[in-house]
């Protein structure tokens, strides 16, 4: 795509750094190319550059297009590529009139080719040009712009603007620092519902923020916990995802067999030869009994329409369940269990041979992993076996308020790039910490990779996704942090987002998420673990 609209050709294109999705496009390229027009089809890109390639070989053409339009006006100009400001070129050349509606400050999206420069060069491309500047922002009330204003005025490559508001002042913006990424959910929990219950707010009136969907997965588990409604915009929901709701299901029926959703879910996942016609027959027969399925494949062993080696299958499939199931009930550790069942059913096995290479698999076996750390930070908040049967429900979203949900009335829970465009009344702005945001790979841009939306090129943008942050909320906002993180495993000490230092502390009240969360961190505790790591630091050095 990038080289598409960059019009480079496959002929052209080099494999550069030598990064394996360059060779990858080299060696494919010119093949995608040729099947294309075996299709006499197009893709997205070329829909803009194949005009730009005809407006170029073709005058008559061009100038026939230019002269069938008087007027063009190109909204979101921030966002355009080299190619589409090639087509609006051409198709301006007879009348040149020409009207773009823009906001650099808001330009996010060089990771899919937008250009900045096309906006801020704009009457240089186009001399005679009149610049209109739009201040009056009728959104957000006048602090929150006076912050937006205050973090955006660090970068130097942009048009001057202040934004103002005739709104009230509106209340400050509250700096909330957590001990810990966990207690930073719980508070955003606790906050939706407060004010919920306080003023009467519907669920649709908040949002939550962050810039890596990893960082959602925390906040989903808070939501569910409480029965919050949520909604996710840009990602799938964690606990939607199969490998996390297979593990789900070997709970849900290892605690109670007679759950036929889960059961069937798992009966043959990992294939284990228990085809549908065996499911078929089994069901048909529990029919008659009036047994439950469960039941029916207990007792597997009386049927005659079932091959031998099926009967060893299923036996051995409720054998598993049952341990499972007297394990969980004398109270043994269900990580522990769980992680036996990963083994014995060789779920990461089969997440590898049915994945298309090893990073789509180890994202999802990253996903069973962290659904362990969930229910390892539950049986430690509320052991028992009662309460992990409350708790899968609630992963199951068995418990949540799907008519309220479809009725638009949820938590919206979206990146920084998918809020573009949107509007609040609350919003939630999280995990404001350096390599966060400003993410990592601004510190190290060697590292990127240029079709990867967590690719950026400088701070500026940086900053960019935390200006288009701060101006979605119209009353209330929150910008929150943890103190420590845990990441692959290991606590990390965190360092707060410079962009907070960028908004004027008059505008913010700090609280202290520990206190009110009463969750206390021992001193000596904190201060030996901060002294471990800074001596680790030196010795890297």
């Amino acid at each position: 795509s990038l080289a598409k609209n960059a019009f480079i050709s496959p002929e052209e294109y080099s494999v550069g750094t030598g990064d394996e999705y360059d060779e990858i496009t080299a060696e494919v390229y010119g093949k995608y190319q040729a099947a294309l027009r075996n299709f006499a089809a197009v893709d997205f890109d070329d829909l803009i550059t194949e005009v730009v390639n005809l407006f170029t070989r073709n005058k008559d053409v061009r100038e026939r297009w230019s002269s069938k339009f008087r007027f063009l006006l190109v909204d979101e100009y921030q966002d355009t590529n080299r190619a589409q400001v090639m087509m609006i070129r051409a198709l301006i050349e007879k009348h040149n009139n020409l009207c773009v509606v823009g906001d650099d400050d808001q330009s996010i999206y060089s990771w899919r080719g937008a250009d900045t420069g096309n906006i801020l060069g704009f009457d240089k491309m186009f001399p005679g040009a009149k610049i209109i500047k739009l201040e009056q922002n009728y959104r957000s009330t006048p602090n929150i712009l006076t912050a937006a204003n205050a973090v955006i005025s660090n970068n130097s490559d942009r048009y001057g603007k202040t934004l103002w508001s005739s709104h009230a002042d509106g209340p400050t913006i509250t700096h909330a620092i957590a001990p810990d990424s966990a207690a930073e959910a719980r508070f955003v929990a606790l906050e939706i519902e407060k004010l919920h219950t306080d003023k009467q707010w519907p669920y649709k009136n908040f949002s939550i923020l962050y810039r890596s969907n990893m960082q959602a997965k925390v906040i989903e588990e808070e939501l569910l916990e409480r029965q919050i409604p949520y909604k996710m915009f840009g990602g799938q929901q964690f606990f939607e995802r199969k490998e996390v709701k297979d593990l789900i299901a070997y709970l849900r029926v290892s605690l109670n067999p007679r759950d036929e959703i889960a059961l069937r879910r798992i009966v043959n996942y990992p294939a284990r030869g228990i085809g549908g016609g065996t499911l078929e027959r089994v069901t048909s027969w529990c029919a008659a009994q009036r047994m439950p399925l469960w039941n029916g494949l207990v007792r597997i062993q009386e049927l005659d329409n079932v091959r031998p080696g099926i009967k060893r299958a299923v036996s051995d499939f409720t054998s598993l369940i049952n341990r499972l199931g007297i394990e969980l009930e004398r109270g043994t550790s269900v990580v522990a269990q769980t992680r036996e069942l990963i083994d014995q059913i060789d779920l990461y096995g089969d997440i590898r041979s049915a994945s298309p290479n090893f990073k789509a698999a180890q994202k999802r076996i990253d996903n069973a992993e962290s659904l362990l750390a969930s229910l390892a930070r539950h049986e430690e908040r509320d052991p028992g076996r009662d309460a992990l049967i409350a708790y899968l429900r609630k992963l199951s979203l068995e418990s949540s308020d799907d008519e309220a949900k479809e009725a638009g009335n949820a938590v919206t829970m979206t990146t920084l790039h998918g809020s573009k465009g949107l509007e609040f009344p609350v919003v939630f702005l999280v995990g404001w910490e350096e390599q966060l945001l400003p993410h990592a790979r601004t510190l190290m841009p060697t590292a990127a990779d240029l079709s990867d939306p967590d690719h950026v090129t400088d701070i500026g943008e940086e900053r960019r996704l935390a200006y288009v942050g701060i101006t979605r909320a119209q009353e209330v906002l929150y910008v929150s942090r943890s103190v420590v993180r845990v990441l692959r495993g290991k606590p990390v000490p965190r360092t707060p987002s410079r962009f907070i230092d960028e908004i004027p502390s008059e505008l913010m009240c700090e609280r202290d998420i520990a206190e009110e969360l009463q969750t206390p961190v021992e001193a000596e505790e904190l201060s030996a673990f901060f002294s471990n790591f800074a001596s680790d630091f030196a010795d890297r050095d």
